[in-house]
């Protein structure tokens, strides 16, 4: 009740309190209610992949996969894709939801002089961010779909048709089934290789996204597949088209290994 104006306050969010429901409460007592709508605040307190990420240019894209290196490269990773990264300036920050998350550390997108045609890139962690992470994908909005991340396998020993999964920071989880392996294509201007070619809703800002599937060997994990490249946006999975860099080329150029563990929390 608010008191000052004589009104009844009816507060909450936009999930509780129908369009049609508002409407006929606003007909039925006009000026004497107040109808307010208030989301329920979110509390980011774990990254995932798929998660959206800023950098400094305010540019977003997905968190793919967790990624370790070794030697020269020794250090903890999230994978991306390396178009999220190209013309930026060096050691660009991004940030998660939860807060400053690490610098661009490298990247590769596209064929050049003695290069690979690939599209992947690497977010050097701040020392702690790791612990964040929880090893963990979802194969659908019910309960009981989350899956741990067990393996890497390389995409083209998945048969055509096979049905795998996306997550991605503008349309989320998505599922399609594979037409293509070993794809090239000319993507913002420069030319990628070895792709695999899904029929999947994808959008701007998916891009870096974990690419899986389901483990056919341990029902409660997933296999990783790659990293969201490009597509043709749209809202139709029977017309549209995801290309994803396969994640075994990825860890091989980079010199990473994909994380595993530890088991969700």
């Amino acid at each position: 009740m608010d008191v000052t104006k004589n009104v009844v306050v009816i507060e909450g969010p936009q999930s509780a309190i129908p369009t049609d429901t508002a409407a006929a409460l606003q007909r039925t007592f006009g000026d004497a209610i107040d109808i307010r709508y208030k989301e329920a605040r979110v509390e980011f307190t774990a990254i995932r992949s798929g998660d959206a990420v800023i950098n400094d240019n305010l540019g977003r894209c997905s968190l793919g996969w967790r990624v370790d290196g070794a030697d020269a490269r020794s250090g903890e990773y999230m994978m991306i894709a390396g178009h999220c990264m190209d013309n930026l300036p060096t050691a660009s920050r991004w940030r998660h939801a939860t807060g400053a998350i690490g610098g661009t550390d490298a990247f590769v997108f596209g064929r050049g002089a003695g290069e690979p045609g690939s599209d992947w890139g690497l977010i050097r962690l701040n020392p702690g961010v790791a612990a964040e992470y929880r090893n963990e994908v979802f194969t659908s909005e019910r309960q009981g779909s989350r899956h741990t991340i067990s393996r890497v396998l390389p995409p083209q020993l998945l048969p055509i048709g096979a049905t795998v999964f996306k997550r991605g920071s503008t349309t989320d989880l998505t599922a399609g089934r594979i037409v293509a392996h070993d794809v090239a294509a000319n993507v913002g201007g420069k030319n990628v290789t070895s792709f695999t070619k899904v029929q999947m809703v994808v959008d701007s800002g998916d891009s870096g996204g974990p690419v899986f599937a389901e483990d056919p060997s341990d029902p409660g994990a997933v296999i990783a597949l790659g990293v969201v490249s490009a597509s043709a946006a749209g809202t139709d999975p029977a017309t549209d088209d995801m290309l994803f860099q396969p994640l075994d080329i990825a860890l091989q150029e980079s010199g990473t290994t994909l994380v595993v563990d530890p088991a969700p929390r």
